[in-house]
C-alpha cells in the first residue's frame, strides 16, 4: 500500500445533473478515476480525506452523518500498491 494513503471507493446516486458534474469535477481534481458512471476509485492522502469529505458534504448540502467512510484492507492485487 502507498504510504499514508488509502484506496477509496466512492459511490453515489445523484439525480441533479449540475450537482453530479460538480462532484465529478471535484473527484477528478483529487486524482480519482471514474470506473462506472457513479463509482470512483482513487488513492488519497489520509490527511486530505476529511477535507474531501467536507467538500462533498458542501456540494451535496448534506449533514455530516450523510457522508460515510469505511476502511478496509486491499487484498486484490489488481490495484497497484495494495
Amino acid at each position: 500500500m502507498q504510504k499514508n494513503k488509502s484506496l477509496n471507493l466512492i459511490m453515489y446516486d445523484i439525480t441533479h445533473e449540475k450537482t453530479l458534474q460538480k462532484v465529478a469535477k471535484l473527484l477528478q481534481q483529487n486524482g480519482f478515476e471514474r470506473i462506472n458512471y457513479s463509482v470512483w476509485l482513487g488513492w488519497d492522502d489520509l490527511k486530505n480525506l476529511p477535507i474531501l469529505k467536507n467538500e462533498l458534504q458542501r456540494l451535496l448540502r448534506l449533514p455530516e452523518t450523510e457522508v460515510h467512510q469505511s476502511r478496509s484492507s486491499c487484498p486484490d492485487s489488481r490495484y497497484s500498491g495494495c
